[in-house]
């Protein structure tokens, strides 16, 4: 029997579906039980974090309330009651905000820092960047090197 990590999230329900591991209903349900339960709990706090990071994002991109309602087919309004906590998003629009600042859902609503994500996105694009000038044997080297470097660092518990 597999056992799920202690704070069981949607990704790791899905990764261990995907990977074929038995996983007991009983089991499951208590795990989507816990999800649900965690998100219960911490609504209030997201929701204020959402606030706040909608409109850190919103500014970071020197865009006004009317500019993001306008892209997003929303009112300026409405963007103005979630900035301040009036109201908020339903899954339609957080979808739609998130995808609009090609961030994720736990970004937006301040599960988790930006930062880290964005220095991620960036290190991938550069090497998308580069894999995208290279010959097709100078590809095959590269993701090789790739691939050692990055099972150097797990094996090595690495950090630089």
């Amino acid at each position: 029997m597999h056992i799920l990590p202690q704070k069981p999230n949607f990704c790791s329900l899905f990764f261990c579906i995907e990977n074929r591991f038995t996983i007991n209903i009983t089991q499951m349900t208590i795990n989507l039980s816990f999800i649900v339960y965690q998100y219960v709990y911490n609504y209030t706090c997201t929701m204020k974090t959402f606030s706040e990071t909608l409109k850190t994002l919103r500014k970071s991109r020197s865009l006004r309330q009317e500019d993001l309602a306008h892209e997003l087919n929303l009112s300026r309004s409405q963007i103005n009651n979630y900035e301040n906590g009036f109201s908020e998003p339903d899954l339609t629009t957080l979808f739609h905000l998130a995808s609009y600042f090609n961030v994720t859902l736990d970004v937006l609503t301040g599960r988790i820092d930006n930062s880290d994500d964005e220095m991620l996105h960036n290190t991938l694009i550069g090497v998308q960047k580069t894999y995208g000038v290279l010959s097709e044997s100078q590809r095959k080297n590269f993701c090789k090197q790739l691939d050692y470097y990055v099972r150097f660092l797990g094996e090595n518990n690495e950090i630089l």
